[in-house]
């Protein structure tokens, strides 16, 4: 058995729609590819450092993709109209003799278009958390002393 992982990933605006026709995956070259309902197109692109803190905040990320006028257009979109972008990292299977095909899907996060650049090798959109962790507890919760009781006055901390 083979396996191998896809994102695919939609532009949403503000307003809570999804972008019309914004939406592409990055596995099955010049394929549509009919994933949740939702057709995606093939666009070459990568997900970099989609990563969580421990204290369940996101980091930053990076979309980055060629730069042609058309990725450049999309990116710089996206930017000013402040978008979301939901990314879903799909693990795809196959037998021998057979077509990859999805699996299960690994995670689903949504980020905040916040920046991005371009230069001649690559168009780049930075993605960050759309949530203030610091403000509502949100995406989840961190370690306090009124979720948990006494913290030590240490850095060690021992569970029994």
């Amino acid at each position: 058995m083979d396996v191998a992982v896809c994102h695919y990933v939609r532009f949403k605006q503000r307003g809570g729609g999804y972008a019309s026709s914004r939406s592409y995956q990055n596995f099955f070259v010049t394929e549509s590819r009919n994933f949740g309902g939702v057709i995606y197109q093939f666009a070459p692109f990568a997900i970099s450092g989609n990563t969580s803190t421990r204290g369940g905040d996101a980091m930053q990320a990076s979309l980055v993709s060629v730069p042609n006028d058309i990725t450049v257009s999309l990116f710089a979109e996206a930017v000013a109209s402040r978008w979301l972008l939901e990314v879903k990292t799909v693990l795809l299977s196959r037998t021998a003799g057979t077509q990859f095909s999805e699996a299960s899907t690994l995670t689903n996060e949504i980020w905040a278009c916040t920046g991005g650049n371009e230069d001649h090798e690559k168009a780049t959109i930075t993605l960050a958390s759309p949530l203030d962790a610091a403000r509502a507890q949100i995406p989840k919760r961190v370690l306090s002393s009124y979720l948990v009781g006494a913290l030590p006055s240490t850095g060690s901390i021992y569970s029994s």
